[in-house]
């Protein structure tokens, strides 16, 4: 993960360190945190779960600490993505069976704090079908969420709708 001026120089102040693996997804926040997704298990030489929160010089923000448990047989997380909602909440996507010890398959909302939101539960049909789950989301101004990768059913408290079903 790298920081470039307007001009495509490298920002040598941010200086981010990955212990391992690659980051998928960025979402910046309105402060200038920045959030990371991807298939990694260290930032910093801290242990994180796949999602993690940086400063805006690019230190790990060590007051963002979701435990994410993974459906990989190494259970290393691996994320498709984040993304930042209307709400000031953000999702999470990826093979994960569980987020700060509750049960939540696939996609999961979280504080800015990295707690969970318990009203957001992805529908269980949709919980079920590992091949057919957000691998890509889109957030509407009216707060839907549009997905690719399969499914059809409502989350509770938000509506979700796939790509191929959405006409506006």
């Amino acid at each position: 993960i790298a920081r470039l001026s307007a001009q495509g120089r490298l920002d040598l102040n941010f200086t981010p360190r990955l212990d391992d693996g690659i980051v998928w997804e960025i979402a910046v926040q309105s402060d200038g945190r920045i959030l990371i997704a991807g298939d990694f298990t260290g930032v910093d030489n801290q242990p994180v779960s796949g999602v993690a929160r940086l400063l805006p010089d690019g230190r790990l923000d060590k007051s963002f600490r979701p435990d994410i448990a993974s459906f990989t047989p190494d259970n290393k997380f691996q994320s498709w993505g984040v993304a930042i909602t209307a709400e000031n909440r953000i999702l999470i996507r990826g093979p994960f069976h569980r987020v700060n010890g509750i049960k939540r398959s696939y996609l999961a909302e979280l504080k800015m704090d990295g707690t969970l939101v318990p009203e957001f539960v992805l529908d269980p049909e949709l919980a079920t079908r590992p091949f057919e789950l957000p691998r890509d989301l889109v957030l509407r101004p009216n707060g839907r969420i549009v997905f690719g990768g399969g499914g059809v059913a409502p989350a509770t408290g938000r509506s979700i709708e796939t790509l191929s079903n959405s006409t506006s």
